[in-house]
């Protein structure tokens, strides 16, 4: 065989091998390249899918932002006719307040005047019980009968008022 075949044939065999090694390099390349390009669409498609889905989600709280404005406009236009009745809840509130404070007040001095006229009956009953000769013994358990009677009235008319004086502590609390 001739030196220059075999230089030719040599140089033929080594340029094959570097060539199909390029080729391997060139086929991973491609390969590794077309894997990107899968991967940036993957991505992409996800991206869209959460755009739109973002998108979906930002209609979603405009509406209900407005439903929200809505209901707010309506309940801040309804705020002067509430203040208005509150208003009006006050005022008659305190009124009552004050009638009842002046009936009570009536009343305790309609019963202290009672006592009073029945201790004055009594003390009459007694002195004209001793002065008739009446028995002595059953003017004494009355008047004490009375005088307890008159205590009782009293305890409760004391009641009365602290009852009174609670409930206007609680109104005053509740306004």
């Amino acid at each position: 065989m001739n030196p220059g075949t075999l230089v030719c044939g040599g140089l033929s065999v080594l340029l094959g091998v570097v060539v199909w090694l390029q080729r391997s390099a060139a086929n991973k390349d491609a390969e590794s390249a077309a894997a990107e390009i899968l991967r940036a669409s993957n991505d992409w498609s996800t991206a869209v899918l959460k755009l739109d889905e973002q998108s979906r989600l930002a209609f979603t709280l405009q509406t209900q932002l407005k439903i929200l404005q809505e209901a707010h406009l309506a309940v801040t236009n309804e705020l002067p006719t509430v203040k208005g009745a509150l208003s009006l809840l006050n005022s008659n509130h305190a009124a009552l307040n004050l009638a009842a404070q002046q009936a009570s007040n009536q009343s305790r001095l309609m019963l202290l005047e009672l006592i009073d006229e029945k201790r004055d009956a009594l003390n009459r009953a007694s002195q004209a019980a001793a002065a008739e000769g009446v028995a002595w013994r059953s003017a004494l358990v009355f008047s004490n009968q009375a005088v307890a009677a008159s205590g009782q009235m009293l305890e409760l008319s004391n009641q009365f008022a602290l009852v009174e004086q609670e409930r206007r502590s609680l109104a005053a609390e509740l306004s």
